[in-house]
């Protein structure tokens, strides 16, 4: 409305200033002066401006108009594409879920557990190579005891050593602690040796885990899992890719975790080469004797 009296106004105008050039026009003919017809042509041209800048204004105007409507359908689209994505990630994981299931329910229900007999395996290697760094680490004096509490040196030992040099001797001894170690029960080790003759510090040994978890890991699964049963890698590779699918889906991924059995779970775990110490038995003896 305001812009109709502006354009109103204008256009009296106009039509005022030719009118009053017939007016005053002394020689009383159809002629206007030059003087009114520069002034009428000055006012018809700001006129002109004017509504052109108003057609500009109003094109402006539609323009942000379009793109207001244009980002709300691209949100909309956007929003109507992920809800698709997300639909057809969910029906792919349950379908992926599916044939997971199938292969490690065989070997869940089948006599001898491959998952179980699995983690066993590498839960020895891992054993033992803990079990060489530790005596690495032992200091004479702590050697000597481990062999004086565990009869070590007995009429049979001493009579082997007899002849041999003393470097020859020490290994052979060496030898004889890591029988000891290795035939102890797993959950007992850190109690009966690493905390009873303090072989280590907790530092320390996260430390040696590390290293001895590395080479388990290449003696039991290799590079390529050229050493894994093929019936444990079937579900492994599913699982893999499930976790790829569903990452920071936090329902699917709490809902995945839960169709998980424990030796299942652990197994993937040592493929992944990601079984930390809080995970295993070592954590949760260091934990019990409140030594962290």
């Amino acid at each position: 409305m305001k812009n109709f009296f502006l354009y109103f106004t204008f256009g009296f105008m106009a039509s005022l200033t030719v009118t009053l050039g017939f007016l005053l026009n002394d020689n009383n003919d159809s002629l206007l002066d030059e003087s009114i017809v520069s002034a009428g042509a000055f006012l018809m041209l700001i006129f002109a401006t004017i509504l052109q800048l108003h057609e500009l204004s109003a094109q402006r105007d539609d323009l942000k108009l379009t793109r207001k409507e244009m980002r709300q359908h691209s949100k909309e689209f956007n929003k109507a594409n992920d809800l698709t994505t997300e639909t057809l990630n969910q029906t792919k994981f349950f379908e992926l879920l599916r044939l997971k299931e199938e292969y490690s329910n065989v070997i869940l229900s089948s006599k001898n557990n491959l998952f179980n007999d699995f983690n066993t395996d590498y839960k020895k290697i891992l054993h033992d190579e803990i079990c060489d760094v530790v005596i690495k680490e032992m200091n004479l004096e702590t050697r000597q005891k481990i062999i004086e509490d565990n009869n070590l040196k007995n009429k049979y030992t001493k009579q082997r050593v007899i002849n041999m040099s003393p470097q020859n001797e020490q290994d052979f001894y060496n030898e004889k602690i890591f029988e000891l170690f290795s035939s102890i029960n797993i959950d007992l080790f850190l109690s009966e040796i690493l905390l009873k003759y303090n072989v280590l510090d907790t530092d320390a040994f996260s430390k040696v885990y590390i290293s001895a978890k590395s080479n388990a890991h290449r003696t039991h699964i290799g590079k390529r899992f050229e050493k894994v049963n093929t019936d444990i890698l079937k579900p492994y590779f599913k699982h893999k890719t499930i976790i790829e699918l569903i990452d920071e889906n936090e329902n699917l991924i709490s809902l995945y975790n839960s169709q998980l059995h424990i030796e299942e779970k652990e197994a993937y775990k040592i493929l992944d080469d990601s079984l930390e110490l809080d995970d295993t038995y070592f954590r949760n003896n260091l934990t019990n004797k409140n030594i962290d």
